[in-house]
């Protein structure tokens, strides 16, 4: 009995203690103008906006980086495609043109495309679409290096239901990153407020 005891302690993992555990970055909440969606962002993170063409264009976003992410950062965009964008005509559109490579394939050597599912994102619970793939990358393209990392992406498309047009909620690492930057993700994610 005493040699079972014994065998089941070497067994059992270590119990982690509070300052073992991985605590989540610091946050903020950001607003973009017009109120157009809303959410808490990592405040450690690079943010990034160009303003020089939203109203021409009708694509209103921010970027973040992931801090000392190497040789290609985590990466999180927030965007909001009004109704008469540059890019897209619809969120129909956008899914369609993200759900599959520029040959209209879903599998590649260099790409793997998953099937678009039906998701809920925010606080509301907005009816939304995700999508998930991989994707392999360059990281010099003007170069002769033949240098390049997996990209693991997520992708949420949620329809605007008060003023038309659609969010999008980007979430792109490399592959042996993903794991690690993905809650800061879902964090950002589960505060999303859209129009």
């Amino acid at each position: 009995m005493i040699r079972l005891a014994a065998a089941l302690l070497l067994c059992l993992p270590a119990v982690l203690t509070a300052k073992d555990a991985v605590k989540p970055p610091e946050s903020k909440l950001y607003t973009m103008d017009n109120d157009y969606f809303s959410c808490v962002i990592p405040a450690a993170w690079k943010f990034t906006r160009d303003t020089s063409y939203e109203e021409e264009d009708g694509i209103y976003g921010i970027e973040l980086a992931a801090p000392n992410s190497g040789k290609a950062p985590a990466l999180i965009f927030v965007t909001y495609y009004a109704p008469g964008n540059s890019d897209f005509k619809g969120h129909d559109d956008f899914l369609a043109r993200n759900s599959k490579n520029s040959l209209g394939e879903t599998k590649s050597p260099t790409e793997t495309y998953g099937p678009v599912k039906k998701a809920e994102v925010g606080k509301s619970k907005s009816k939304a679409f995700s999508l998930a793939r991989e994707r392999k990358r360059f990281l010099h393209p003007e170069g002769k290096s033949e240098e390049s990392v997996v990209l693991r992406e997520t992708i949420y498309v949620v329809p605007a239901a008060k003023k038309g047009g659609f969010h999008v909620l980007h979430f792109s690492a490399p592959k042996a990153d993903y794991g690690k930057y993905l809650p800061v993700f879902r964090r950002l994610a589960d505060s999303f407020k859209g129009v």
